[in-house]
């Protein structure tokens, strides 16, 4: 690697399980990725921040968690006032900073505390599209989309090139953006199908294409300055709607599919029980009529669909979404959560409080689906890495790979991502290749956090790292000088303000999971139950193991001088008064004492 400062490429996958790669699970094939693994090191316990998209991606852009960061929940936005971003530590150094693909820093519907352009609205207002390209979160050039698969948020730039090169490029979209009816739901999402959209005007291939198209043009106009790019593919994200040839690359029969153990959730929290009633298959039946029926009426009423290059109107479909709330409420199901849903936080949709009732040819055919969206991303990472060797930009390039968030794919009878206590949703697939590596083909099993990717990318290229980055620098990990650096996992679920709020601390292979003023939990050994089939919360036990757990977790959120005072106090507290201590914690207020007024 040349002397001077090296260039990043990030590339990055939106929700994907942490075994999704061809090094863990020969049913999948991803050759290029596990070529890339062969030239660095693959980490096999790397964490994500928060099991949703806008959480974590602001975490790897900030170095800090999303308690601390701002950006909790999908429907907030990153606020670059309160944070130094990595992104402009490295312009301020002389690197060209670029984002290709799909950024989610900002919501869909954007209200006065959290603005927006990434808007439903503005997403189809393709005139606008192809007059911005940034300065956009310390990116100076953006090129991005939104949408996953079908779904009629596909929109901005990804839109324009459509536009340019398929007329009838709406027809395979869902309406009111495309022109394709909105086909019965299963309790939100598209059931797993091919897709009839021509591969080459795939999402992942204008990634690909655009990407590749940067690198050129850095070889040919700024070949003395570093870059960082960050390639962010959309897939494979539900809707599991898969083009050809890809969708045929698995075969669903001889998938394997996981299955949940027998009995596994009746000592589970209030939760995870309801997403496993028996009755759910029925009310999985009449609410996805319903849903039908009702989109079916409301097309009637509104048939106006977007013309070519206006900004669709989607106030109708949102009272559309109202209107299904409605309906919904009137299932027992829906009122087996009242008491964890902040009605007016979430008009409609929690991830994961829905029945996860599935039949075994629906799972097998969802992985297959998946399995051909993450073949394909591979394809175009492939394509991707042989132009930096054309180029002779390789052996002057670090590539990290990794996603935003895993995927509960079926484990313990759960799917995609929710509050959930298990490894699925928090692990995540994580390759280092730095030029020169020590040790390459190395499998660590060093912890790992996304909010280390910051701070390390700053040492690496031999920069400051912000003291407001509480990520920890992993970057003698990366090389292979040091076998691990952190001690800990701390990983965040908060979809309303307290009352779906979950944080995870893992330490010396113990895992325990707190709930915001909830006095349920879970706690495992990962090495004697790696699947997470015992929770020893309630067992007596355990009880002095809870309580040391509890004041790490503490230990490690608190940034005060004072905290060996602190650890005097809090030492002598019980289980009930450690709860309250622990909450002020989970809302990221490490400076502050609690009080235990309350406890």
């Amino acid at each position: 690697m040349r002397s001077e400062k090296p260039n990043i490429l990030l590339i990055t996958t939106d929700q994907q399980h942490y075994s999704t790669l061809g090094k863990f699970n020969s049913a999948i094939k991803t050759p290029h990725l596990d070529a890339l693994a062969d030239e660095g090191i693959i980490f096999t316990n790397a964490y994500c921040c928060d099991q949703t998209c806008t959480p974590s991606r602001a975490s790897i852009l900030t170095g800090k968690y999303p308690s601390e960061h701002g950006a909790w929940s999908l429907g907030t936005r990153l606020n670059t006032e309160d944070n130094i971003l990595l992104t402009d530590c490295l312009k301020q150094a002389g690197y060209r900073t670029v984002l290709i693909g799909k950024s989610h820093f900002e919501p869909l519907r954007k209200t006065d505390k959290y603005p927006s352009i990434e808007t439903t609205q503005n997403l189809s207002n393709l005139d606008f599209w192809r007059d911005f390209h940034g300065p956009y979160y310390g990116f100076e050039y953006v090129e991005m989309t939104r949408g996953h698969g079908n779904t009629s948020e596909v929109g901005e730039h990804y839109a324009v090139w459509l536009e340019e090169r398929l007329s009838h490029w709406r027809d395979y979209f869902l309406r009111p953006t495309g022109n394709l009816p909105h086909p019965p739901l299963f309790v939100g999402e598209i059931l797993p199908q091919k897709w009839n959209l021509p591969e080459k005007y795939h999402h992942s291939r204008w990634i690909e294409e655009r990407s590749i198209a940067m690198l050129n043009q850095f070889k040919e106009n700024d070949e003395n300055n570093p870059f960082f790019m960050w390639i962010s593919f959309a897939d494979p994200h539900y809707p599991h709607v898969c083009p050809e040839p890809w969708s045929n690359l698995h075969d669903p029969n001889t998938i394997s599919v996981p299955k949940k153990k027998l009995g596994e959730h009746r000592n589970s929290n209030p939760i995870l029980k309801v997403t496993q009633k028996s009755f759910a298959k029925f009310i999985l039946k009449i609410t996805t009529r319903l849903q039908s029926f009702i989109w079916k009426i409301k097309l009637k009423i509104n048939k106006k669909t977007s013309k070519k290059g206006e900004a669709v109107d989607f106030s109708n479909f949102e009272g559309i979404f109202r209107k299904l709330k409605g309906f919904r409420k009137i299932s027992s199901f829906i009122d087996y959560y009242s008491d964890f849903v902040d009605n007016e936080q979430k008009p409609f949709f929690i991830h994961g409080l829905h029945p996860h009732v599935q039949f075994r040819n629906q799972k097998a055919k969802s992985l297959a689906m998946m399995y051909g969206k993450i073949s394909l991303i591979d394809n175009c990472i492939g394509n991707i890495m042989a132009t930096l060797v054309e180029n002779e930009q390789s052996n002057d390039t670090i590539i990290i790979f990794t996603t935003d968030h895993g995927d509960q794919i079926g484990e313990h009878g759960l799917y995609y991502k929710g509050p959930f206590p298990y490894q699925a949703g928090m692990k995540v697939p994580f390759i280092v290749r730095i030029p020169g590596t020590r040790k390459p083909s190395e499998h660590s099993h060093a912890y790992i956090s996304l909010a280390d990717i910051a701070p390390s990318i700053l040492k690496l290229v031999g920069l400051e790292i912000p003291e407001q980055m509480t990520g920890i620098d992993q970057s003698e990990v990366f090389t292979g000088n040091q076998k691990s650096v952190r001690d800990h996992i701390i990983c965040e679920f908060r979809e309303t303000p307290i009352k779906i709020f979950m944080a995870t601390f893992i330490m010396d292979h113990f895992k325990i999971v707190f709930y915001y003023k909830r006095n349920f939990g879970e706690l495992f050994d990962l090495k004697k139950d790696p699947e997470e089939y015992h929770n020893l919360w309630d067992d007596h036990r355990y009880k002095k193991l809870k309580k040391r757990l509890m004041l790490d977790y503490v230990y490690k959120r608190v940034k005060s001088e004072q905290l060996e005072d602190y650890k005097k106090i809090w030492k002598d507290f019980t289980i009930d008064q450690l709860y309250p201590v622990v909450w002020e914690y989970m809302l990221g207020k490490p400076d502050i004492m609690p009080r235990i007024a309350d406890a």
